[in-house]
């Protein structure tokens, strides 16, 4: 993985790191979940700060999400 010096990265090195595609990269860092900047010539940088936090923050969602009984709501209309 090349970091630069100031901690961004690339769209496919945040993919790789994550063992994403691209395309979530890209999804994550245009819905605001990555932090972004860009540079020359429209070149998209997240930090690797914020992809290693949206990882953290996905393991503990879904490792809560199997704990935790489902509440479902049942509405009877026959009447």
């Amino acid at each position: 993985m090349q970091k630069s010096a100031d901690g961004l990265l690339t769209l496919k090195e945040a993919a790789s790191v994550a063992g994403r595609s691209y395309s979530w990269a890209w999804d994550c860092a245009s819905d605001g979940r990555l932090d972004r900047s860009e540079c020359a010539g429209n070149r998209v940088l997240v930090t690797a700060q914020s992809v290693r936090a949206l990882l953290v923050r996905e393991a503990v969602r879904a490792a809560g999400a199997t704990n935790k009984p489902r509440l479902r709501l049942v509405i009877d209309n026959t009447e």
